[in-house]
Formats: C-alpha cells, sequence, structure tokens
C-alpha cells in the first residue's frame, strides 16, 4: 500500500513537474541583426561619347634612310567618340611639331585617323590607325609626304571633363617624296584632354 501511494506521488511530482515546463516561458531564437544595406556602387565618369581636344607631348625616334635622330614632339589633337557598352569607336585628329634631325629637319606630322578600343569604366584601351602626313626640310628645301600610322593607347578619365591619355605610335612613309628612302617615325607621348 505504501508503495501505491508513493508511486501515485512520484507520477503526480512528474506530471506536475511536465505540466509546468509546458506551460512555461517559451525560448525563441533572437531575430538576426539588419544587415546593412551595400554601399551604392559610385557611377563611372559618364561614357565616353563626345568631343575631346588636347595638348601632348612626348618623343620621336626618326630613320630616314641611313640617317637617325630622336627628339621631343608637342602638339595638339582632337576627336569624337561613340561609347557602344563595352566597346567605343570614333575618329581623331592631331597634328605635332618636332625638333628631330635625321637627314633632315622633321618639321611636323599631321594623322586622320579612327581608333576603337575596349570600356573599362573610367579607362579606355585601344588601337588606333589612319593617314599621316610629314613635312622635312633637308637643304633648306621643304619637302611633303603621305604615308600611314598605327599605335595602341590608354586613356584614363578622372572626371566628365578632364583626363590623361598617353600612346605608341609608328608612321610610315614608303619612298618619301621621291627620294629613294623610305621615313619612319616611332612616337610615344603623353597628352591631356578635355571632353566636352
Amino acid at each position: 500500500m505504501k508503495f501505491i501511494q508513493m508511486a501515485s506521488a512520484m507520477a503526480i511530482l512528474v506530471g506536475g513537474a511536465g505540466a509546468a515546463l509546458a506551460g512555461g516561458p517559451v525560448i525563441t531564437a533572437p531575430e538576426p541583426a539588419p544587415m546593412p544595406a551595400p554601399a551604392p556602387m559610385l557611377p563611372a565618369n559618364g561614357d565616353w561619347t563626345g568631343l575631346s581636344a588636347g595638348l601632348s607631348l612626348g618623343y620621336g625616334s626618326v630613320t630616314n634612310g641611313a640617317a637617325n635622330g630622336t627628339g621631343a614632339i608637342y602638339g595638339l589633337r582632337g576627336g569624337y567618340d561613340q561609347d557602344f557598352g563595352n566597346w567605343v569607336f570614333g575618329g581623331t585628329a592631331s597634328y605635332d611639331w618636332s625638333n628631330i634631325t635625321a637627314g633632315g629637319d622633321l618639321n611636323n606630322l599631321a594623322r586622320l585617323g579612327l581608333r576603337g578600343g575596349y570600356d573599362m569604366g573610367d579607362t579606355l584601351i585601344y588601337a588606333t590607325g589612319g593617314a599621316a602626313w610629314a613635312d622635312v626640310t633637308t637643304s633648306g628645301v621643304s619637302a611633303r609626304d603621305t604615308g600611314w600610322f598605327a599605335g595602341i593607347g590608354a586613356e584614363h578619365k578622372f572626371n566628365e571633363s578632364w583626363s590623361v591619355d598617353g600612346q605608341l605610335l609608328t608612321n610610315q612613309f614608303a619612298d618619301f617624296n621621291g627620294s629613294g628612302s623610305d621615313l619612319k617615325a616611332t612616337t610615344v607621348s603623353l597628352g591631356l584632354n578635355y571632353r566636352f
């Protein structure tokens, strides 16, 4: 009998504890802390569509037949670009003065061409080429001839209005002005451009 009373008391205690736990406070997982919103991406400095004009300064190496010479070049440049998303195409014009002597004095180089490149946002990597004109003075006589140029370059925009660029060009003139000598000018230049 004592055993039955003890078993009943144990059952009541266990049942009561279970009921107390079942009716106790419910522990819930804490709400996750809100994640900060991602920082907005700063827009690139617009696109490359539009006109540009600038100044350039560089170095040239000229071969005129068997004669060679090096020196500074400086000039003006301009162009128009159209941005098609990942690719940019446009036209360029430039005029460089020179003090390079190689079998004559290279007075200037003028170029009119096309360029196309890959749009990396604020930076454009491009190839360029087209027609070139050179003016050389030999023994007081000036001669001019037409050839071609080709090269590569990169341009970086600081903001919507200003950019800096560098380019490497080869300028070729076969049988310059009927002289029987080929004229070749390799130029490296840096430019500062204003974009309209």
